[in-house]
């Protein structure tokens, strides 16, 4: 007999602690669990050079949850590492519960929670909302025993998904190198990107003006780079507020970058730039190159304590690019596109292989984690 009990009646929810970022530090002697470390898992892109309680010292095996975005657990299988904030752990298992089982069901309940999580650039979660969450108990023997088949069933499920993701990791080093070979000249003319082209902010929209369905899509963060769910608005369309097929966009914040957007006319948010290039002076697919090669410079000087990437206008358009000839540009702009379109064409290949691979997982997992009657 399964039944129904609140995660906070099973275990502990351990909050990171908030850190010095003056302490951080490439050679420091601990690494730093940041929400952007728990999806590989194992290595931190952070370092501590400061003093720490034992108590925050995370260890292989231990269960983590980011509190920001994407609210997905995550084993750590790395070496220990800080329980910086914005991640929590959970602990302290209750007798009756198998903590690797805790591991497989609680995804299913914290995506609930982030289909209905606000309207905000990044959606915040709470131990408090952790606690009260709904998790399906089988007997501690059954729960042992879904583990088990679990663990086998996933293993090589897991490996294909690590070598399609590592092929992914090679194809955007490569994008990476071509960018880096056709726009990092020295002897162009150097220009300051405000000079160039015009910045415009979004609406800032309140979350009672954001609505199921509607007359206008409203392109926010969340929509930027993926499908996730959209939103609608009922507002009068403000037309220095709207994009449509071929303009270039940015977004300054959480995951930000450029695109030339391809699916009609939207409204797009405060969170994201429409990008107006001077058809006299530059081409505008040249500057969308130049913005998807520059965003890691703009990233890494964005502030390592932060949790969230912000990008201000005044620093963007304060930026300096090397611009050759419109000619040259377009030059250029053809010989990426044409390298550019067999790297897609792979990415897509890859992106449909792990997808399928995560239905794999997604369907065994369901078929396994079917309870029987709850109480």
């Amino acid at each position: 007999m399964w039944k129904t009990v609140k995660l906070g009646d099973v275990l502990n929810i351990q909050n990171g602690y908030a850190f010095d970022s003056t302490q951080f530090d490439e050679s420091g002697a601990i690494g730093l669990i940041r929400i952007r470390d728990l999806k590989n898992g194992k290595h931190t892109q952070t370092r501590y050079s400061g003093s720490y309680e034992s108590k925050y010292v995370v260890r292989s095996g231990d269960l983590l949850i980011g509190m920001d975005g994407e609210f997905r657990c995550y084993e750590w299988k790395g070496e220990d590492a800080l329980l910086n904030q914005r991640v929590c752990r959970l602990q302290d298992f209750h007798d009756s519960v198998e903590k690797r089982f805790i591991l497989y069901v609680i995804d299913d309940e914290l995506k609930k929670v982030e289909e209905v999580t606000g309207f905000t650039t990044v959606k915040h979660l709470s131990s408090k909302i952790l606690k009260e969450l709904p998790i399906p108990l089988p007997p501690l023997a059954e729960q042992k025993r879904i583990v088990e088949r679990l663990d086998k069933a996933f293993g090589e499920i897991d490996e294909a998904i690590a070598t399609a993701e590592a092929k992914e990791e090679t194809i955007y080093a490569l994008k990476t190198s071509l960018l880096s070979l056709w726009l990092a000249r020295d002897n162009w003319e150097k220009v300051r990107l405000g000079n160039i082209c015009t910045l415009r902010n979004g609406r800032a929209y309140k979350k009672q003006e954001l609505l199921s369905r509607g007359k206008y899509p409203v392109l926010r963060v969340g929509n930027f780079f993926t499908s996730n769910h959209w939103y609608y608005s009922d507002l009068e369309l403000d037309e220095t507020k709207y994009c449509d097929t071929g303009d270039l966009l940015y977004a300054w914040s959480a995951s930000f970058g450029p695109r030339i957007w391809k699916s009609g006319k939207v409204i797009y948010h405060y969170h994201i730039w429409r990008i107006d290039v001077d058809k006299r002076k530059a081409d505008k697919k040249f500057l969308y190159y130049w913005l998807e090669y520059d965003k890691e410079l703009v990233k890494s000087q964005s502030g390592t304590g932060s949790t969230m990437t912000h990008v201000s206008k005044t620093s963007m358009e304060e930026r300096v690019l090397s611009l050759p000839s419109l000619n040259e540009q377009r030059e250029i702009v053809n010989k990426l596109d044409f390298a550019f379109s067999g790297i897609e064409s792979a990415h897509h290949w890859l992106e449909a292989c792990i997808n399928n691979y995560s239905a794999l997982k997604a369907a065994i997992l369901k078929q396994e984690l079917t309870p029987g009657e709850a109480v």
